[in-house]
């Protein structure tokens, strides 16, 4: 049976699943039509992020924001391309992870930790630089679907955020 491209979760709020059910990206539809983007997945993520938003009406130039909860290969190894296929300057992400961002490298991980370790060396963390068009802060309501809370998460990276749909009761959580 095949997959649902896109999982709604509330009115034009949609989940698209881009490895199983374990990484995401978020599409918020504004009642103008436009798209945010929130995360863009691994480096192949994009071509299933097209198909969610084909299977909801919408084409890569509906995306007005993308929106990155925190610089990690999982969440941003997509982004490079989703910019590129739309007509965005960059994406927004959080001020202490947008160093990161823009030159596609890794965050430092915890190397008091074997897992922090191994994962430091391990060779599929890499994604591409992206420019960051707004470094975004702890309390800021972006102008999406109604608005969308900012709240700052630190502690897998430096620059984590969760984001607040009010309206919903959606809560992007990030990792």
């Amino acid at each position: 049976m095949a997959r649902t491209p896109a999982v709604a979760l509330a009115a034009g709020v949609f989940r698209i699943p881009t490895l199983g059910d374990f990484i995401n990206s978020y599409a918020f539809v504004d009642d103008d039509g436009s798209v945010t983007l929130v995360d863009c997945g691994l480096k192949r993520a994009p071509a299933k992020i097209v198909r969610a938003l084909e299977s909801i009406g919408k084409h890569p130039r509906d995306v007005q924001r993308i929106v990155l909860t925190h610089a990690h290969f999982d969440h941003t190894g997509g982004a490079a391309t989703m910019v590129a296929d739309t007509s965005i300057a960059g994406v927004d992400v959080h001020a202490e992870d947008a160093g990161y961002v823009r030159t596609g490298t890794r965050v430092p991980g915890d190397m008091s930790t074997t897992s922090g370790r191994i994962f430091a060396r391990a060779p599929w963390g890499d994604f591409r630089a992206t420019p960051v068009a707004h470094e975004l802060v702890d309390g800021q309501t972006l102008d999406v679907a109604g608005g969308l809370r900012v709240i700052h998460t630190p502690g897998h990276t430096p620059g984590h955020i969760s984001l607040l749909h009010p309206a919903s009761g959606v809560l992007i959580t990030g990792d």
